[in-house]
């Protein structure tokens, strides 16, 4: 794993960066996940042909998760454009899952022609329905949110989901609920 740290802060986002010879492939994870648990697998397979970069967002799995960031798809995609820029990516594949498919499309706005393709998965393209774990997640009491996660998290569980589970135990509470309520309202940018 390697880290690299956010220009203008002491901030650290950590990642997977397995080498091949075809273009790179960044993959974003969504909300409740991170890149070094969910894309292990697909990395291992397609790591002999493309060089593969499995993020973990800040706020999200082993990167840092500082109480004073703002956790919205474009904070999220401005600290990758400089991420991108600075491991010299001249043409990259950009993978988003779910709200990292919100992040994902925020970032290729940013890099305009140096996206060779944009992947989604399960994609956020409009705001949160009122189904969705985002929309639930938004609508925590702010006041007593580490209490409220806590218990949502045992309630996930108990529905069978322990895999989500496991890895949304690793975000900072703060930042679930920031780019929760982020994807609700939905972005500056379209998503469409």
């Amino acid at each position: 794993m390697r880290e690299y740290k956010i220009k203008g802060t002491n901030y650290k986002i950590r990642y997977n960066d397995f080498s091949g010879e075809l273009t790179p492939i960044i993959f974003i994870h969504g909300l409740g996940c991170a890149g070094s648990f969910d894309y292990v697998e697909v990395a291992s397979i397609l790591k002999s042909k493309h060089r593969i970069i499995l993020i973990d967002l800040l706020g999200a799995g082993y990167s840092d998760k500082p109480l004073s960031f703002k956790y919205t798809v474009a904070s999220h995609a401005k600290y990758l454009q400089e991420f991108t820029e600075d491991l010299n990516l001249e043409k990259m594949i950009v993978f988003g899952h779910s709200l990292g498919g919100a992040i994902a499309i925020e970032l290729c706005n940013l890099l305009k022609d140096r996206v060779q393709t944009l992947i989604l998965s399960e994609a956020n393209l409009d705001p949160s329905s009122p189904d969705s774990a985002s929309f639930e997640i938004a609508n925590f009491d702010e006041d007593d949110l580490d209490s409220t996660f806590e218990r949502k998290l045992t309630e996930y569980e108990k529905l069978g989901n322990t895999m989500w589970v496991a890895t949304l135990r690793n975000w900072l509470p703060k930042a679930a609920f920031e780019i929760s309520t982020n994807a609700v309202s939905g972005g500056r940018t379209s998503w469409r």
